[in-house]
């Protein structure tokens, strides 16, 4: 009898363990990333608190200005070119559907470039 208490108990902790480390994932999917400019000021704010001359902390901000900027720029044309590529898929999908299928689709929330914004 006490064999099958420990087996039990060990059952129900494993699959505890599962759950919160399930309910942990997907908490962590559902939070957005942080953007590649944020990644980018944070990467460079390292270098606060080092100790810089004012000659060096001057030269470090320009950089750092360079680099966010161009970040900012491919993050933008990043976006830009996923919007482009979702909205010919929503063509090709309304080309390949009927007008009644197509309406479906749509009321589903089936465009591909729903969430693109």
């Amino acid at each position: 009898m006490r064999l099958n208490s420990a087996w039990t108990l060990l059952h129900a902790l494993l699959w505890a363990a599962v759950g919160a480390g399930t309910v942990l994932a997907v908490e962590r999917l559902r939070s957005p990333p942080p953007s590649l400019a944020d990644l980018a000021d944070q990467a460079a704010a390292r270098m606060d608190g080092m100790g810089l001359s004012a000659a060096q902390q001057e030269t470090l901000a320009t950089i750092r200005a360079r680099w966010r900027d161009a970040i900012v720029t491919e993050e933008a044309g990043w976006q830009q070119r996923v919007t482009a590529a979702a909205a010919a898929a929503d063509r090709e999908i309304e080309a390949l559907l009927t007008p009644a299928q197509a309406r479906r689709w749509r009321a589903a929330g089936g465009q591909a470039t729903a969430g693109t914004n």
